[in-house]
Formats: structure tokens, sequence, C-alpha cells
């Protein structure tokens, strides 16, 4: 994660810690159209500006970097995840000069070197399984939303909705393996087994 996206982390952490209650979860549909509609009538360029970037990064580029995906997984092999963490086991990437990020980057943007098309879930599953991975993926991500479950029982709820919040965020931004490590996924569920709650003991 970014520096940008650890800034956003604690402050939404934050937020949570002090104002969660599960009893205000079914309003947030309603503030949120609520938020969008008045949004709409604001007149300040700033603002319209600073919103407009929001949507535009929220769903525009998601969208288009997942048909980047299915363009270059149908014309390049599928990775299988060897450019990843099974790399030390043996596995070969045809991508092992590079990543699979980078080369779809430079693949529709090759003037800009380097450049990485960072993305996950409809993006991970054509990179690492072509087109059967829209079959394949959501059963990966239920064995990963079961584990992370595991581990937060007992946890009081408003760290689980704040990480739950966390673990959305990573799995959209990359690929599986990588948020165990680059986006502290390990150091969490380290530390929700370290704090598991019984009656006694509260995180």
């Amino acid at each position: 994660m970014g520096l940008k996206s650890i800034v956003f982390a604690t402050v939404i952490g934050i937020i949570i810690r002090l104002y969660y209650k599960q009893y205000y979860l079914r309003y947030i549909p309603l503030l949120a159209s609520i938020f969008i509609i008045l949004i709409s009538f604001v007149k300040n360029t700033t603002i319209q500006l600073g919103v407009s970037f929001v949507f535009w990064r929220v769903f525009y580029v998601p969208s288009g970097m997942d048909y980047e995906y299915y363009t270059f997984f149908n014309l390049f092999e599928p990775d299988y995840y060897r450019n990843s963490i099974f790399s030390r086991f043996g596995m070969n990437s045809p991508y092992s000069s590079t990543s699979v990020d980078i080369a779809v980057g430079e693949y529709f943007s090759p003037e800009v070197e380097g450049i990485r098309a960072n993305n996950g879930l409809i993006s991970e599953a054509y990179a690492n399984f072509g087109n059967e991975g829209c079959f394949i993926l959501p059963f990966i991500l239920v064995v990963y939303f079961k584990i992370i479950s595991s581990c937060a029982k007992g946890v009081n709820e408003s760290y689980i909705f704040f990480i739950a919040v966390i673990f959305s965020y990573a799995i959209i931004s990359t690929f599986i393996p990588a948020t165990f490590l680059s986006s502290g996924v390990w150091a969490l569920l380290i530390i929700l087994i370290s704090y598991r709650t019984n009656p006694q003991k509260t995180l």
C-alpha cells in the first residue's frame, strides 16, 4: 500500500473506531445517495473536480484496466500465479523478466517505461487463468475470506469493519498473493490471532 493509502486507512480507522455502531450500517446506502444528490448541486469547481476524480478513479479506471487485462491475456499466455511467491518453488513465468502489471501497462502505454496496471479481481482472473478465471477466482476468494473470517472470531466489530475496508481495498488494487505481503495482510492476520478475545479480554 502506498503512502496515500496508508493515510486514508489511518483516517478511516480512527473514524470507524470512534463512531462505529452496527445500528448505523443500515443508513450508509441512504446517506451515500443523499450525499451524491446534494453534491451534484454544488457549483464550486474544486469540489466538482474532486468528486469527479473519485468517481473516475473508483469506477472508470478499474473497468478500463479489466478490459486491458482481458485483451492482453486473450493474446498472450496466462501467468497462473507463476510470477508471484510461487516462483520460489521453481515455477517459471513468461513474465519473469518484469511483472504482469508492468507487462500489461507497457503493452497499452509503450511510451511510458515501467508503467504499472495495478488492478485486482477480474483483472487477476484473466491474468492467471484466462477467460476461465471468472469462474475459478470466486472459489479462491471464498477460501481467502474464510481464512480472514476464522482469524477474526471474537474481535471487536469496529475493528472487523475497519479490516474489511482494508482487505476490500487491497484485493481490488492488486493480486491476492501480493496482498499477503505488500498490503500487510499477513501482519493483520497475526495481530487478529494474537488478540482473539475471550470473556475477560477484548481488543
